[in-house]
């Protein structure tokens, strides 16, 4: 009996010890960042001589002497710029073999391009600053999964799954002979061909099922693809509004890519809620979008620079290289019509493969093309991007604990700390020695601001893992 309550005993005070070890822990769980000017994400001005606490994930305080518990992380950000982690809203994670979205129908299986896509996520996003992405057409609800379940270290995921397009439609990447089915619904590939409503509503309903957070139609033509001239509408009004239904039933949003009015206007009527692209539509479309607050997701680089001369692109046909220029000569004029009437806009790459080493060149393309301040582009890239992240919410937003894109009390811990200022010189987003200090989720991977005997120290890594060479052409949709 004796020995029986002895055990109970050791069990008893075992358990505690765990108990407290655990509660320990937690209380250890903060970061302060002393001394730090803050572009929040928002606002238009810098604000000087700041500090930051962070406990657990999330920002507990943002203001002046603030104070952390014994044995927190405390660094002295000695005048440096804090951003918000940047957040690329037009992402193709799975799209990233040596064919670009052509990898995973003829030369590669999902699993090899999941690998490929996982190193660039953390080598090439995450330790170059981008927390978040927005994946908005292939299969990359595993992905999103892995990160979120933490088996995956790289930006966090909100994902559309495989984009929703119609048979012969953009992403149709079917070889010319393919014979087709009866079942055109492809559910365990980069992109879902569908005819109908009833397919649609069944795709749809799939991609939520594994967990989407929002929907990707394909309206109009694309660039990339072989059947879809951009002058065609591929999608009927009723299948759009039967994605748009099941979304607003799933509380939560589509978005479409279309580059001209009548596909847009179209994707506006059904419902649809953010614009992909949009490069070639009039100033009466823009002004549309401005009155019924439709966003404009603006992929600056590849229609600006890129498209401008897509002979350079080797694996581009001579119609691939029409509907590129084509594309391109529509870019700055919707642009200054897009300011004018003061579009709500967020930045998104589509540079995916060879182009993840320079994703960043989409911010900074918008100061130096486009005539946006650092300013702007920051804020497209950062608190503008959170609040459309936020409309998954709250059923099918899978971080909901606080909001994303800013530096501000409650918010998700997604901090970069710069040597210099980007909101005076954008160009130094693209240095990335000047990016000295990485965190997302509050915890810290990259930081050079101190010295290489502190336990904080995370240098990023210095191996090439880019499946291809770094062009300034290449893949886009």
């Amino acid at each position: 009996m004796k020995r029986v309550k002895f055990l109970v005993m050791a069990l008893t005070l075992s358990t505690s010890f765990v108990v407290e070890a655990e509660a320990a822990e937690k209380e250890q769980a903060q970061v302060l960042i002393k001394n730090v000017r803050i572009f929040d994400g928002v606002s238009d001005k810098v604000a000087i001589g700041q500090d930051v606490l962070i406990e657990g994930k999330l920002i507990k305080y943002v203001g002046t002497n603030l104070k952390a518990r014994q044995g927190a992380i405390v660094i002295d950000g000695s005048g440096r710029t804090m951003t918000p982690g940047l957040i690329d809203m037009h992402q193709h994670l799975m799209l990233g073999g040596p064919d670009g979205l052509f990898s995973s129908g003829e030369s590669l299986d999902f699993a090899t391009v999941g690998a490929i896509a996982a190193q660039n996520m953390y080598a090439h996003l995450l330790m170059k600053g981008v927390t978040t992405v927005r994946d908005i057409a292939g299969n990359s609800l595993g992905l999103a999964k892995g990160v979120r379940m933490g088996w995956i270290t790289g930006p966090r995921v909100y994902s559309a799954g495989p984009a929703i397009a119609p048979l012969g439609g953009h992403t149709d990447i079917g070889g010319w002979n393919e014979d087709k089915g009866e079942d055109e619904s492809v559910l365990m590939t980069n992109f879902a061909e569908v005819t109908g409503r009833q397919e649609v509503i069944r795709q749809a309903r799939w991609n939520f099922r594994k967990g989407a957070a929002f929907l990707k139609v394909m309206p109009g033509g694309g660039v990339s693809t072989e059947y879809d001239p951009l002058e065609v509408i591929s999608l009927t009004l009723d299948e759009m509004k039967a994605a748009v239904e099941i979304a607003e039933d799933q509380k939560t949003y589509v978005a479409a890519h279309a580059y001209r009015d009548d596909a847009v206007n179209r994707a506006i009527d059904a419902g649809v809620k953010v614009i992909e692209h949009n490069f070639l539509v009039s100033e009466e479309t823009v002004k549309r979008m401005a009155k019924e607050n439709i966003i404009l997701s603006l992929q600056g680089f590849m229609a600006g620079v890129a498209f401008a001369h897509p002979e350079q692109v080797p694996w581009y046909t001579d119609e691939q290289i029409r509907k590129a220029k084509q594309v391109h000569t529509g870019t700055l004029q919707m642009v200054k019509w897009a300011r004018k009437h003061k579009l709500f806009i967020i930045s998104g790459s589509d540079m995916f493969a060879e182009q993840w080493p320079i994703s960043k060149k989409n911010i900074t393309i918008e100061v130096e093309l486009f005539g946006f301040t650092p300013v702007d582009a920051l804020r497209h890239a950062t608190g503008n991007a959170g609040k459309v992240l936020a409309m998954s919410g709250p059923a099918r937003n899978p971080y909901r604990e606080g909001p994303l894109g800013v530096i501000q009390k409650g918010a998700y811990a997604d901090i970069l700390l710069w040597k210099g200022d980007p909101t005076r010189n954008i160009k130094i987003i693209e240095d990335e020695n000047t990016l000295e200090f990485i965190m997302k989720d509050g915890e810290i991977f990259k930081n050079t601001v101190v010295s290489d005997n502190d336990p904080t120290y995370r240098p990023a890594p210095t191996m090439r893992i880019s499946p291809g060479k770094v062009t300034s052409g290449g893949n886009s949709l």
